[in-house]
């Protein structure tokens, strides 16, 4: 047994807590396990723990205050296990895949080991410091560094990875060790250095929860990346990168052999065109066949060979450009042929290693996944909402659940003092359904969920309308086409300002390829911010009829007779033409609520909605009007209609707070904060509103529950 400061604890700690509290006094002990980090509140910290029984219980600790730790790291019981559900379409990862995951957390670990070396117990953490300062240089690291490389190559020849396919792996095996190596150095040195005495807590304390933080840093390095692509087909990724390789290096002897002066940039990209263009049929095929054995089904998609050679195809013209920006750029700084020849075939190297990131290659590593979303079994969409909708409450009980209420009926002074009560009455009430913390009860729960699985099939529906649409240059999947689109200008916008800064901040100071990076780095930013641009103009003119579509094999949409919105005298015609956009989109029903047909709608500079006029006013922000009158008319709509505003208030609650229902924490981050001052509405987060207006300025991609969330009220309520 161990007595810790609460600070120290970690996931898995079984500690003595007390199960009820009065001022500083316990009441009563029991072992728990505790889940999840402990969270700082003033002097206190809130832990949550489990039992054996499986009873999760909240408490809170003076973090001054030392407790009894029988044991560290225990296996939490009684809980399942925790994560998203796996994809069943996941691509199978080959030996070599295996191998290059598993060395960036063994190269983690050895580094780690090596610099907490001999700290057992840990000392002081001034001395701790210094000893990792020493440690972690490059001269001190190599050993390590060569026993993690030993491992590897060793691990490929139990594989029996040998040829072209061991040299990648080695290539790939030698860029993980680098990453890793950096990325451990730093997050050991920022743990060692950051890191805060608790109040109370002594130098050998603070050395040992030290320690403790450094040993998890191998599994955070050595983790499943968060990237966009990270259910991509390593194969496909490879045979892509091949593919430019090849033409790569095809390019550079052509220009040694024929003598081609390697400052016409035209005839270099000209050249690299026609090399790309003969290996292409070639390189389609070998990736039809990798899909066809990873996945039959989407194999056996039409068309699938000429979406593979279309995504070749754009490929080799991005190729193509950069190529020749580059060549330019190395044109003017350079004379010498033989100087702009070698010039050339480093910026190709570099080049080459980053084809992987693009959203074409992406695209090629994803079509392992199904092409078409799962049909339903025979039901229409209009079958399956009524499902949904069979589990929710009448309209206007939304989030709502009955409660039997008594009460006393009237009486006079002589019936009491003559001994007789009088008669009781009751009756059954409507009110929300509150759990303790404020937030949606289990029966508000279950209502959110029978709305969130109506809008989920809704959305497959909206999502199979839009990839018929939009056709071949969303691959059949327009959310995650543009989000890759979205991530790929992120990702170039974030390359150029580095190199930026490494030429204006001195980091590379000698570096004589900088200016040609930042020339290319800056042709391709440009080019992604345009095709990005050309995607989501596309992707916005197409979702509001997409979802009108789908909604009208369920229920009565749009304005007609009296269900309208009706303007008033102040209303101009623009602003008025862009609400008629809007309201067509909108339930009939809704448009029928007499407190919510009359509006006045006018023209301005940013867009708001004023409640107590009814005024919306619309800004054309390139969309003609319709996100900011979208914004407005929802809010003046979940004014008037109590399930709207109800369920937006659940649904913000949800997902701004963590925890099981009656004891849930709002999750605080800089970016609540900020967003938090620019809500209109903070206790709703604006939600309906943002939602409405991501069907038409091209935001609807962002957020799937989002999306579900809206088409669920627009389907059901």
């Amino acid at each position: 047994m161990a007595r810790l400061n609460p600070g120290s604890l970690r996931d898995g700690d079984v500690i003595d807590a007390p199960v009820s509290r009065t001022g500083y006094q316990f009441n009563g002990h029991r072992r728990l396990t505790i889940i999840g980090q402990p969270q700082r509140n003033g002097w206190w910290m809130q832990l949550t723990g489990v039992d054996d029984d499986g009873n999760v219980h909240d408490f809170g600790l003076h973090s001054g205050r030392a407790v009894n730790v029988y044991e560290r790291n225990r296996p939490t019981p009684a809980l399942p296990p925790t994560g998203a559900p796996r994809d069943p379409n996941l691509a199978p990862r080959s030996a070599a895949d295996r191998i290059v995951a598993d060395h960036r957390r063994t190269v983690a670990a050895r580094i780690i080991d090596e610099a907490v070396a001999g700290t057992q117990p840990p000392g002081s953490i001034h001395a701790l410091r210094e000893q990792i300062a020493q440690r972690l240089t490059a001269e001190a690291l190599r050993e390590a560094r060569q026993a993690a490389r030993q491992d590897a190559a060793a691990a490929l020849d139990a594989a029996g990875i040998t040829g072209r396919d061991r040299a990648t792996a080695q290539q790939a095996l030698k860029r993980a060790r680098q990453d890793s190596h950096t990325a451990t150095v730093r997050a050991a040195l920022r743990t060692i250095n950051d890191l805060e005495p608790l109040p109370d807590e002594s130098d050998e304390d603070l050395a040992a929860r030290a320690q403790d933080l450094l040993s998890l840093i191998p599994d955070q390095i050595g983790g499943t990346p968060n990237g966009p692509d990270n259910d991509g087909d390593a194969d496909v990724a490879r045979t892509v990168t091949r593919h430019a390789d090849d033409a790569m290096n095809a390019l550079l002897q052509q220009l040694q052999a024929a003598g081609v002066d390697p400052g016409d940039a035209d005839r270099i990209a000209r050249t690299l065109t026609q090399q790309m263009d003969g290996s292409r049929q070639a390189t389609a095929r070998q990736i039809a066949r990798r899909v066809t054995a990873v996945s039959p089904e989407a194999g056996r998609q039409p068309g699938l060979l000429a979406r593979i050679v279309a995504a070749l195809i754009r490929l080799a013209k991005r190729l193509a450009e950069l190529v020749r920006a580059g060549a330019r750029k190395i044109a003017e700084k350079y004379r010498d042929a033989r100087e702009r020849l070698g010039r050339l075939r480093a910026f190709l190297g570099r080049l080459v290693r980053r084809v992987r990131e693009w959203p074409e290659s992406r695209r090629l590593a994803r079509l392992h996944r199904a092409l078409d979303l799962p049909a339903a079994d025979g039901e229409s969409l209009a079958a399956r909402v009524s499902h949904w909708v069979g589990l929710m409450p009448e309209p206007g009980r939304f989030g709502q659940a009955q409660r039997r209420v008594t009460w006393w009926k009237p009486t006079t002074w002589g019936q009491l003092a003559a001994g007789r009560l009088p008669g009781r009455s009751d009756r059954i009430q409507w009110s929300p359904d509150q759990a303790a913390d404020g937030g949606p009860g289990l029966t508000a729960l279950r209502h959110m969920a029978a709305l969130r699985a109506a809008g989920g099939d809704v959305d497959q529906e909206v999502t199979r309308r839009l990839a018929d649409a939009l056709g071949d240059d969303f691959g059949g999947d327009p959310h995650g086409t543009l989000q890759r689109a979205d991530d790929y200008v992120a990702l170039t916008e974030r390359r150029l300002v580095n190199l930026q800064a490494a030429r204006t901040g001195g980091t590379l100071p000698d570096d004589p390829d900088l200016e040609v990076e930042i020339t290319a780095a800056r042709a391709e930013a440009s080019a992604a911010r345009r095709e990005w641009a050309d995607l989501r103009a596309q992707y916005a003119a197409a979702v509001p009829d997409a979802v009108a579509a789908a909604l009208a094999e369920i229920r009565d949409m749009g304005p007609e007779g009296n269900a309208a919105i009706v303007f008033g005298p102040d209303s101009t015609p623009d602003a008025e033409r862009a609400v008629r956009g809007v309201q067509r989109l909108v339930p009939r029903s809704w448009l029928n609520t007499p407190a919510a047909r009359r509006v006045t709608a006018v023209d301005g500079d940013e867009g708001r909605y004023e409640p107590d006029g009814q005024r919306i006013t619309v800004a054309d922000l390139a969309d003609e009007g319709l996100g900011t009158a979208g914004h407005a008319l929802a809010q003046h709509l979940a004014q008037h209609l109590g399930d709207l505003d109800a369920a937006q208030r659940m649904f913000w609650f949800n997902q701004t707070h963590e925890g099981r229902p009656g004891a849930r924490r709002m999750r605080r981050s800089a970016l609540s904060r900020i967003l938090r001052r620019q809500q209109t509405q903070p206790d709703t987060g604006d939600t309906l509103a943002r939602s409405v207006q991501s069907m038409f300025n091209g935001d609807w991609y962002l957020d799937d529950d989002l999306r579900a969330f809206l088409l669920g009220l627009l389907a059901t309520r």
